[in-house]
């Protein structure tokens, strides 16, 4: 089993499992209202977020990834959402004018592939 398989695996039981999702997917300390009310002002037209998970977030983008199917099982319907890890992000060059992720990157050793694919499908400007 690869590393992609084994990171799927942890997050899809994440999407089922209360400690897991308590511990590391929540912040306790900002609610997801904070968290649009501070994001919102600086996101602007068609917009992504990297791990959106079960789209907790979803009022404030156009299209969502995320590395488990569980948890994409239960985002909100009305948006468009792809399975992947970030390290590949299934957009042309220069499809969107704002890229976010929130609690995530805490998570990966290495972030520099994601925020390379973020700035790849990010516009110019």
């Amino acid at each position: 089993m690869g590393r992609l398989d084994l990171e799927r695996q942890y997050w899809d039981k994440a999407t089922e499992d209360t400690q897991l999702r308590d511990n590391w997917i929540c912040d306790k300390r900002l609610t997801d209202k904070q968290f649009v009310d501070v994001l919102k002002p600086l996101l602007k037209g068609k917009i992504l977020e990297v791990g959106c998970g079960i789209g907790r977030l979803a009022k404030l983008h156009d299209c969502g990834i995320d590395i488990s199917p569980e948890m994409l099982k239960r985002a909100p319907k009305g948006k468009e959402y792809k399975l992947t890890d970030g390290r590949t992000i299934p957009y042309p060059d220069n499809t969107f004018d704002s890229v976010y992720c929130v609690l995530v990157f805490q998570h990966i050793p290495d972030i520099q592939p994601y925020m390379d694919e973020a700035l790849r499908v990010l516009k110019p400007g």
